[in-house]
């Protein structure tokens, strides 16, 4: 049956309706799709700010940032300061003398104002390496995504992507790590940078930081050294070939490799005509002219002595963990913020030891020496030296402060002090001189701990068991305070932050101090700092106040603000009498023990202690007078080889330091006032060394 013109109208209709809701239902899709994807876009933009932001608040260091800055823009040296006074270590009576100032991080360093700098240095600079300066925010983002893409596919040309802006803060900062978030940290601190300070500002600080080979800072140290001339007196070829060191100054130096120097200049004219500058005619009459450069000066490598580098080593740790400083911020800061630092530094202290290690003659090869003296009255640090024979280079590893085992020299402080200030022995107490224990194996019979020498003597007062260092004393002296209170003493009281509780070797075993060879005997798993060991040596000529020996009182940063005062934290460990005690018991190891021999005893009053690692691998002795206390080591780098007999004894050497280190101060002194030590409170008594 045929359908009517009407029918056939409406089925037509259905069809287009239904065409036609089926394409709106596909472009709805289509549409919602878009809508989701552009809300996803959103949403990933807005955790990606919100994740830089946080990022920016975590990792980055504002603060230390604009420090950095303004110490840069002082364009001045650290300053080293000695106390002209007193040397009382009280930073209210501190006279400053200087002692030294030196650019810790180059030979020569000269600042020179936007304005002093020539047209053609500044020209330059902008087109071979920044042309958007004046008008990016701190970063080009071109560039940097160039750079990124061809990082990923490792093609085309090598991109420079760092803006000035960029490389200030790196620069300041001696930040170089090859990441994708150091670059994103020193994009975020050009972009702080530029908030904070003008194009101008910025520019300058560049100009006068940015390295220019042979140990020389800034354009202006370049200039006056390589073409004996001012930065405003330099013709244009001669900016040009400054520029075209910066890139790579050992590839590029106009002495060593003239032609590169000169090829590169010319590469930089041409990107200043390309940059509109220059003219053609300029630019060729530029190219002609030849290279000339002065002849290289002589310049005296400037070695740091081992107390100024123990100082910086300190300021650094000390502005990190109490200020909350980057490590790398704090050594920029050092290197070129012209900061004053007062030192506690006795000049004729560091002399004497240097004097004394320096010629240290028959040192076999590969044995080392380091000594620590620390003021006694004031318990600051008065000099140092980390090796024998004279220094030839900077940070040079410091024996004074890297760990050793102390031997015997950890007695006092663990055993003999700690009973006497608790009362529960006096210097007449007698214990019996035989080992604690005894094993059998095979048939031989083996005795534990062992005297050096073998002898056992029975009874024995502790005042002897201490002269002769008897480890059988040690012993019983370990068995009666037990583990836990000596290292409590040692960690707490004096700070040995090197003793182990606990620690899993690679093998599964297991390492502990909590033991009578390391809490008694000193054998301790680590060791502690031939540095730390003095200091707590400090506390008996104190009468028992326990100090720790600073290295310097205050930093000051180029404007004379303060940034940093180091407090002189003292607590009371022992009992005056304990020390007094102490004081004489230990100078009886000096006039008749295991130190006798020592000079220096003849016209003052000296005490201390020796100590030894097992087989004589680390040889120690830490004495005192009312003056000073000085601790010296020797041996060997890694252990494992005994101190030969022949090599110089280090008894005989800290004999010899110390006798010059007093001979001026002996003759300053009435001998009634300090020669001798305090014996106020102290009686003295006859007993029977057998029964005490």
């Amino acid at each position: 049956m045929k359908r009517s013109l009407r029918e056939k109208m409406k089925v037509q209709s259905f069809s287009e309706r239904s065409a036609f809701y089926m394409k709106a239902k596909r472009w709805h899709k289509v549409l919602f799709g878009i809508g989701i994807t552009l809300l996803s876009l959103c949403l990933l933009f807005v955790l990606g700010i919100g994740a830089l932001m946080l990022y920016a608040e975590r990792h980055l260091d504002a603060a230390g940032d604009e420090l950095l800055f303004r110490a840069a823009r002082c364009g001045s040296v650290t300053r080293f300061y000695v106390d002209g006074g007193e040397g009382g270590g009280d930073l209210s009576s501190y006279v400053p003398t200087e002692y030294r100032s030196l650019s810790l991080g180059a030979d020569e360093k000269f600042w020179y104002s936007y304005d002093e700098i020539s047209e053609n240095i500044k020209n330059a600079f902008l087109a071979a390496e920044d042309r958007k300066f004046f008008s990016h925010p701190g970063f080009d983002a071109v560039r940097t995504a160039r750079a990124a893409l061809n990082q990923v596919t490792h093609t085309g040309a090598t991109y420079g992507a760092s803006t000035i802006t960029q490389q200030v803060v790196k620069n300041i900062s001696g930040d170089r790590e090859v990441t994708f978030t150091r670059k994103l940290s020193e994009i975020l601190r050009a972009v702080h940078l530029e908030h904070k300070y003008t194009k101008e500002e910025i520019f300058e600080v560049y100009l006068n930081i940015v390295p220019m080979g042979d140990r020389l800072i800034g354009v202006g140290a370049a200039s006056r050294d390589y073409f004996g001339k001012e930065p405003s007196e330099l013709s244009l070829a001669e900016a040009a070939t400054l520029v075209g060191i910066t890139n790579a100054p050992s590839r590029y130096h106009p002495r060593l490799h003239p032609e590169a120097s000169l090829e590169k200049r010319n590469r930089v004219l041409y990107a200043m005509l390309d940059f509109g500058v220059i003219d053609e005619s300029v630019y060729r009459a530029a190219c002609e002219e030849p290279l000339v450069v002065r002849a290289a000066r002589s310049k005296e490598d400037s070695v740091r002595s081992w107390f100024i580098e123990t100082v910086l080593d300190d300021v650094t740790h000390d502005l990190e963990e109490k200020l909350g400083m980057k490590r790398e911020t704090l050594e920029t800061l050092l290197m070129s913020g012209g900061l004053s630092v007062y030192t506690t530094m006795r000049p004729e202290v560091q002399s004497a030891l240097e004097e004394t290690f320096d010629t240290l003659a028959g040192v076999p090869e590969g044995l080392h020496y380091a000594m620590v003296v620390v003021d006694t009255q004031s318990n600051t640090l008065a000099g140092i030296v980390g090796n024998a024979g004279k220094k030839e280079g900077n940070r040079l590893l410091n024996f004074a402060t890297v760990p050793h085992t102390p031997g015997s020299v950890l007695k006092p402080l663990a055993l003999y002090a700690p009973l006497l200030n608790e009362k529960r022995i006096n210097a007449a107490t007698v214990f019996d001189d035989v080992p604690v224990a005894f094993s059998e194996r095979e048939g031989v019979y083996t005795e534990y701990p062992h005297n050096s020498p073998n002898v056992y003597d029975g009874l024995t007062p502790v005042c002897e068991g201490l002269r002769l260092s008897k480890n059988t004393l040690a012993a019983r002296l370990y068995e009666m305070r037990g583990a836990e209170a000596i290292y409590r003493t040692l960690y707490r009281d004096f700070g040995f932050d090197t003793l182990v509780r606990s620690r899993e070797t690679a093998g599964g075993g297991r390492l502990t101090d909590l033991a009578l060879a390391p809490l008694a005997l000193g054998q301790l798993t680590d060791g502690v700092t031939l540095r730390r060991l003095t200091e707590a040596y400090s506390v008996f000529p104190s009468d028992g106040i326990m100090r720790r020996g600073r290295s310097y009182l205050a930093v000051y940063d180029g404007d004379g603000n303060l940034i940093y005062e180091n407090p002189g934290e003292e607590k009371e460990v022992f009992s005056p009498s304990c020390a007094r005690i102490m004081n004489q018991m230990l100078s009886r190891v000096v006039e008749s023990g295991t130190a006798k021999g020592i000079r220096l005893a003849d016209s003052v009053d000296t005490a201390g202690k020796t100590g030894t690692s097992g087989e004589s691998r680390d040889r120690l002795f830490v004495g005192y007078t009312p003056y000073y206390t000085a601790g010296i080591w020797c041996g060997y780098s890694f252990g494992g080889k005994s101190v030969p007999r022949e090599a110089p004894s280090h008894l005989a050497v800290w004999d010899s330091a110390m006798e010059k280190i007093h001979r001026a101060r002996l003759s300053d002194v009435p001998e009634e006032k300090t020669l001798r030590f305090s014996t106020e409170g102290l009686v003295r008594r006859e007993f029977c060394m057998d029964s005490g």
